[in-house]
Parts: C-alpha cells; sequence; structure tokens
C-alpha cells in the first residue's frame, strides 16, 4: 500500500550497513535551565520541546519561559536534550540552532549563541558578542522572558 509509509520496528534494530535508514522516533520532552548562580525557574505551562529522531539525525523545537527568576547570572544552560550529542571527529557532531528571545532585560547584545556539547545531553546558551562568545545571558533574564529555539544535532 503506497499511503502506508515506512515500518519502523517498536523497538531499534541498528543495522551495520551505514546506508541503512534503521531508526525513526517522535516524542517530546520537558527542559530546564541552569545558570552560573541564582536561578530560572520555567513556567511548566511552557516548558515541553518535541523531538524528531532520524537516523542519527535529531530535531528540536519548542520554547521555554520563565516563570520566576532569582538573581540569576553567568552561564546559562538548556537541560536535557533527548539524546546525548554524539562525540565525533573534529565536532562534525555540531549542529545549529535558531534561538529567538524576547521579554529579556534592554542590554542583551546583538543575539543569542549555542554551543552543543559532544557526549553530554545539554547546551550552553550564550550571549553573541563581538568579541566571541559572551557568558552571561542569565543575567539579562527576567520573569516572562522567553526563548523559541529549533535546531538539529547528530548522536554517536
Amino acid at each position: 500500500n503506497i499511503d502506508a509509509g515506512i515500518a519502523f520496528p517498536a523497538s531499534v534494530s541498528a543495522q551495520g550497513d551505514a546506508n541503512t535508514l534503521d531508526d525513526y522516533e517522535e516524542g517530546t520532552f520537558t527542559v530546564s535551565f541552569t545558570t552560573g548562580s541564582g536561578s530560572i525557574t520555567i513556567d511548566t505551562n511552557i516548558d515541553t520541546f518535541s523531538y524528531t529522531k532520524i537516523g542519527r539525525t535529531v530535531h528540536i523545537q519548542g520554547s521555554a519561559k520563565a516563570g520566576s527568576v532569582s538573581s540569576p547570572s553567568g552561564d546559562m544552560s538548556l537541560r536535557t536534550l533527548p539524546f546525548a550529542v554524539g562525540a565525533l571527529t573534529e565536532n562534525s557532531e555540531a549542529g545549529s540552532m535558531a534561538i529567538f528571545g524576547e521579554q529579556m532585560d534592554s542590554t542583551v547584545p546583538q543575539g543569542i549563541a549555542v554551543l552543543i556539547h559532544p557526549g553530554e545531553n545539554w547546551m550552553t546558551i550564550r550571549e553573541n558578542g563581538t568579541t566571541g562568545y559572551g557568558n552571561d545571558l542569565a543575567d539579562h533574564f527576567e520573569d516572562g522572558s522567553h526563548l523559541y529555539i529549533s535546531g538539529t544535532y547528530l548522536v554517536a
């Protein structure tokens, strides 16, 4: 039946052939933020992301809104990705993330950047300054600050 699509087994049956697509999965996951100091508590009504995993490629998307903040400062991380990022040769696991932030304080610089950590299931979100990546995005979060995130990465 041409309308039936491609059927995958309920559990992954990894094939040795790199040209065999042997894994497809869709789902949701709940995120949280960690900061260098202080805290950002995510509104539980806006903390769920979706993912699609096709082979070794994982695409995520969603939004997270700060319900409350308590003097957040320093590095900021989004936890917990649905699959650990692959640790491949020459950072070839690195993907791209598009992030849009709103309702932050007025001093947020030119943009926001993401650092995906090989072998981990989290990513660092930083200011994108003129001389490299800043590390104090958490300083700009207020009650109601909101991030929209969409991106792709590879697993091992």
